[in-house]
Formats: structure tokens, C-alpha cells, sequence
């Protein structure tokens, strides 16, 4: 079964225009957490700017079918690794990428790891969303945009 509380976040962020982020703590079964935190990377525009740096989008970039549809695929797909189990490791692992403005995901890293064996893990279920993003929208043009996934191992 599916449940989640939002969750507000209050941080000192250098951009201005992002103080408070609402994040979704998801409990598909017992033990392993869930939470989907959508953040672009700057607060300015990139019109005129030939770099590949992601820009804040009008609408951020979402999973298709939602947040709800990620939560569900992840849930499906991730394996708490055995030798995490066996070693008693838990943690959250946090997983950026930037979701480009074809929908793909361009890039992607451990923000904040916990150990490699759960880190393979949640990298290699984010890894499985490719292309199935609808991209972030700026000014009414498709843009890349950062992602960040946290996702909780915990033993019960």
C-alpha cells in the first residue's frame, strides 16, 4: 500500500527564488522509504546562454504519469541488496541527474551516497526511468533540468 506525507523543507539557498521545497515521503512497504525532491539548479534564464548549465523551468520536470507512477516503478524495481542486509546498512541515498529537454536523462550522480552497495542500487533504478521524463518548460520552450531522488534503506 501506498501512503505519504508532504513534507516541508526550509533551507538557506543561494537562489533567492527557492525557499521552501514540499517533499513527498512515500512508504511502499515496511523498511524502505521513499521521497521525490524536484529542484532546479539556477534561478535564471539560459536564453542567450550556449552553456548546458539546467535553468529553473516554468514547470519542473516530471515522471510521466506523475509522482506517484515514480514512487510505484521504484518500489517495483528496487532490491535491497543482500550484503547491505547481511552488513546492517541503511541510510538515504541521493541521486541528481538532469533530465535534458528531450525527456532523457542526461546526467546523473550520487549527491549524497551511503555506501557503494546501496548506491549501485538506487542508481540503477533511477537509471531505468530514461526517457520517461517530460522535461522542465521555461518561457514556453523545453529545458534540462536537475532532479534529485533521496531514497531511504532502512532495517526494520
Amino acid at each position: 500500500m501506498l501512503t505519504w506525507n508532504t513534507v516541508p523543507l526550509f533551507f538557506s539557498s543561494p537562489l533567492p527564488e527557492i525557499k521552501t521545497i514540499q517533499m513527498k515521503l512515500y512508504s511502499i512497504f515496511p523498511g524502505i522509504f521513499f521521497c521525490l525532491l524536484a529542484m532546479a539548479s539556477l534561478a535564471q534564464s539560459n536564453e542567450g546562454n550556449n552553456s548546458n548549465t539546467p535553468a529553473v523551468g516554468d514547470t519542473d520536470a516530471l515522471y510521466i504519469g506523475g509522482t506517484e507512477a515514480l514512487m510505484n516503478f521504484i518500489a517495483s524495481e528496487i532490491k535491497y541488496p543482500q550484503a547491505a542486509v547481511d552488513a546492517g546498512l541503511s541510510g538515504t541515498v541521493y541521486v541528481s541527474f538532469v533530465v535534458n529537454e528531450e525527456g532523457k536523462i542526461a546526467s546523473s550522480n550520487i549527491a549524497r551516497g551511503v555506501d557503494p552497495l546501496l548506491d549501485r542500487e538506487a542508481m540503477r533504478v533511477i537509471m531505468l526511468t530514461d526517457k520517461h521524463w517530460n522535461p522542465a518548460v521555461q518561457n514556453n520552450k523545453k529545458t534540462a533540468s536537475t532532479v534529485t531522488v533521496p531514497i531511504r534503506f532502512a532495517l526494520d
